[in-house]
């Protein structure tokens, strides 16, 4: 172990004196100075400097938008060169691209609005020139001549408005004069029914009338013998007043009204009567059948000359309307070609005065109109 250790000191000596050998032989030994030559030349001297650190730009531009909206697309990433020209980021133009068809359905609204305009004005420029010119002899010729129409149909409603008057007041009269009969029919039938149809049903006695025959029905029988004495009162009026009609329709008209409400009552009586023979307690089978036609018959004539006076009625009241509805509808024609003629006789006039300071401050001349 002594001598291993011995060993490596005698080699790490010898290693140190060569190294310091060759030392001394490079530092302590003499050398040829050497030299660079350069020839002297005008020039930039660069001086290059190397340091770590962070690039900063030179400028900075802060960039936007002139309009709001949304951002569809980037073109250039940060570092990327680019030129002038460039796109940098794109914005989403699809409002724009709405806006600008709008913009453009606008401008060709307002020039279709310019051209109607510009038409309207050539024809109003053309109208004005007309009238300036005064009218020419052909269209006097037809304003006279539609005045002459017009004066003629004028005429003509005129003529017709009397021959529908009149015609009225015929087919009228012929209704009224019918009228006086069908009172009388009316009460020569209302007269059979209770002096000769119904008559053996009653006493003869004077005084008040009393059935010739008892009935189960004390009500109807009170009925029929006091409606049989209304009948002596109203019977000889109603003759009367069928005397004493004349042909003024005011009277025909009051007379209907009353034989109308005269036949009424001789049917309720009539009415009541049959009642009693429903229940009577005293008549034979034969009497009382025969009884029953008589009182059905006189029914029947009365109901009959009732309807004829209500026809009658009718009648006269439905052509009263109609020839009411006629002579108006007439007469407003005849309204209507008064004043086309005026018009027309109006037209004529300005035609034959010819332009004038009035007529050229007309409203047509003013402005132009969109058609």
């Amino acid at each position: 172990m002594m001598k291993f250790t011995l060993r490596r000191f005698i080699i790490g000596g010898v290693i140190v004196v060569v190294i310091g050998g060759g030392v001394y032989y490079r530092v302590g030994r003499k050398q040829t100075p050497t030299f660079e030559l350069a020839s002297v030349q005008r020039g930039i001297v660069a001086q290059e400097v190397s340091v770590t650190g962070r690039v900063k730009a030179a400028a900075d531009v802060d960039l936007a938008f002139e309009v709001s909206g949304r951002v569809s697309r980037v073109a250039a990433d940060v570092g990327i060169a680019v030129k002038v020209g460039d796109p940098l980021v794109l914005l989403d133009s699809q409002e724009l691209e709405a806006s600008l068809e709008k913009a453009v359905a606008g401008v060709t609204s307002a020039a279709s609005t310019l051209r109607q305009y510009q038409a309207a004005l050539d024809t109003q420029r053309a109208e004005l020139a007309d009238f300036k010119s005064g009218t020419r002899p052909e269209e006097l010729a037809v304003s006279r001549t539609q005045v002459a129409a017009a004066t003629q149909v004028l005429q003509d409603a005129k003529t017709n408005l009397v021959n529908v008057t009149r015609q009225g007041d015929v087919s009228l009269a012929n209704l009224y004069s019918s009228v006086a009969n069908t009172l009388n029919t009316a009460y020569l039938n209302a007269d059979d029914a209770v002096y000769k149809q119904i008559d053996p049903l009653f006493t003869q006695s004077t005084g008040m009338p009393s059935l010739t025959y008892t009935s189960a029905d004390s009500q109807a029988k009170i009925d029929a013998e006091s409606g049989r004495q209304r009948m002596s009162v109203l019977l000889p009026k109603f003759q009367a007043e069928v005397r004493s009609l004349s042909s003024d329709s005011s009277v025909l008209d009051q007379a209907l009204t009353s034989t109308d409400q005269h036949l009424v009552e001789v049917n309720a009586f009539l009415s009541r009567l049959g009642d009693t023979l429903n229940v009577s307690t005293s008549l034979a089978q034969s009497t009382l059948g025969t009884y029953k036609g008589y009182v059905n018959t006189a029914r029947t004539n009365v109901t009959t000359a009732l309807t004829s006076v209500r026809t009658a009625a009718h009648g006269i009241a439905s052509q009263k309307a109609t020839n009411q509805q006629t002579v108006a509808a007439t007469a407003a024609t005849v309204s209507k070609d008064q004043n086309d003629l005026a018009v027309a006789e109006q037209q004529l006039a300005v035609k034959v005065a010819g332009p004038t300071a009035d007529g050229l401050r007309r409203p047509q001349f003013d402005r132009p109109k969109l058609r």
